[in-house]
């Protein structure tokens, strides 16, 4: 069941850190009374909704689970939000495990 008192606390936690991205109705997809919308995530600062999941995490460790270091597993959009929020923080001890076969342009943007 969602918690909606976790969902508002979260929007307040990160909204200082990432961008409130717009909604587009889909032409195609809305039919009849119901519009189906796309959340432009995209415009985040790594171009991804992984940004808002990585903020909400990182922002609630301990002072002391910071210097202990981040560890994640990724081959793209996770790893690079968990690296660009981990930088914006502070926290200096990350390890991001990459996939062998994951695209070079991906691996760029997690080595900040």
């Amino acid at each position: 069941m969602l918690d909606l008192a976790l969902i508002r606390q979260t929007k307040e936690l990160i909204q200082g850190y990432v961008h409130e991205t717009p909604l587009d109705p889909s032409i195609c997809l809305s039919k009849g009374q119901t519009t189906f919308y796309f959340k432009n995530e995209g415009l985040q600062h790594t171009k991804s909704f992984k940004l808002r999941g990585a903020f909400s995490k990182l922002l609630r460790l301990t002072q002391a689970e910071k210097e202990q270091g981040i560890v994640a597993v990724s081959s793209g959009n996770h790893g690079i939000a968990v690296s660009y929020v981990s930088a914006m923080l502070g926290i200096d001890k990350v390890l991001i495990f990459v996939p062998e076969n994951t695209p070079a342009a991906k691996t760029e943007k997690i080595r900040h």
